[in-house]
């Protein structure tokens, strides 16, 4: 699946359909059930990186991650190692990680996605 190469505008992401958008104190999500899973669109904070949209399977293998912003790089690889990985696993592994003096990273940006995703997802059930 391709993701439109889009940020954020004026707080709302757009994907060709939208099922849900919400937002918290940080963040704006857009959510897209679908039967093979979820298709998110998180806002990211503090990075170089505006957003990242992952798509999980209902088993919650991540499908498919794509930085919108950010050193391509190194969000190409992360986006490539996470690649079938359960979220929870890919959340344990890269959760934390900062980047330089700033208190986040790209990668633990994806882990709050992750773990964002998961919750609206168990939510949902």
């Amino acid at each position: 699946m391709h993701f439109p190469k889009r940020g954020c505008e004026n707080d709302i992401l757009r994907l060709d359909r939208i099922d849900e958008i919400f937002t918290d104190c940080y963040n704006c999500y857009v959510l897209n059930y679908r039967e093979r899973g979820v298709l998110m669109t998180y806002r990211t904070k503090g990075t170089c990186s505006m957003a990242i949209q992952v798509e999980l399977t209902p088993d919650h293998t991540i499908e498919h991650v794509e930085f919108v912003g950010g050193c391509s790089g190194n969000t190409q690889g992360v986006a490539i190692l996470v690649k079938g990985m359960k979220a929870e696993e890919a959340i344990e592994k890269i959760e934390g990680i900062r980047c330089g003096n700033k208190p986040t990273s790209c990668p633990d940006q994806l882990a709050k996605a992750l773990r964002a995703a998961l919750d609206e997802e168990m939510g949902k059930r």
